[in-house]
C-alpha cells in the first residue's frame, strides 16, 4: 500500500491518513490529523502501518460505542500513510453515522431490523465479520441503501 494513496476522489471515505514521527529511540509515533484523539506508537522494528490500523479501528470502535459520528476522512497530505477500511467495517461506520443522525439506539434497530441486540451489538462491531447483505438490510430499516462505487486507487 503505497504512503499517498488517494482516499476516493473527492468523494467521502472514511480511509484515515496517519503520520508517523520517529524519536530517538526508533519508536514512531502515530497522529492522525481526523482523530485527533488518537495517539499510538510502535516498539521497535514493529511495522508501523499495521499499528496505524489497529489504532484507527481502536479509535473507531470507541467512538462508535460512545454514539459519536464518525468524521469523514480529509485528502492525505504527502508523506502520511493511508489507514484503508475494509468495505465491510465502512459500511458498518455508514450504518452507525445514521443510527447517531437519526437518533436511533441499538434497541430501536434490533426492532426497526427485526434483530435481536446481541445481533446488533455483532453487526456494529468493526473485528466481526458480517455479510454485507446483514449491514444494507439494517440501512433499509433506517430508509437508507448501501451504494458501491470504483475509484482509481
Amino acid at each position: 500500500m503505497a504512503n499517498n494513496q488517494s482516499c476516493g476522489e473527492g468523494m467521502g471515505s472514511f480511509n484515515f491518513a496517519c503520520k508517523f514521527l520517529k524519536v530517538e529511540d526508533g519508536t514512531e509515533i502515530i497522529k492522525c490529523r481526523d482523530l485527533q484523539e488518537l495517539l499510538s506508537w510502535t516498539l521497535k522494528g514493529d511495522s508501523p502501518e499495521q499499528w496505524a490500523r489497529y489504532a484507527v479501528v481502536d479509535c473507531l470502535t470507541f467512538r462508535m460505542r460512545d454514539g459519536e459520528m464518525i468524521p469523514e476522512a480529509s485528502e492525505p497530505e504527502p508523506g502520511e500513510f493511508v489507514v484503508r477500511l475494509t468495505p465491510n467495517e465502512e459500511a458498518k461506520v455508514l450504518l452507525h453515522n445514521e443510527m447517531v443522525k437519526g437518533q436511533v439506539s441499538r434497541a430501536d434497530l434490533a426492532r426497526k431490523a427485526n434483530l435481536r441486540l446481541s445481533d446488533v451489538t455483532r453487526l456494529l462491531n468493526l473485528n466481526h465479520k458480517t455479510k454485507i447483505e446483514t449491514i444494507v438490510s439494517a440501512l433499509n430499516s433506517l430508509g437508507k441503501d448501501l451504494k458501491l462505487t470504483l475509484v482509481s486507487l
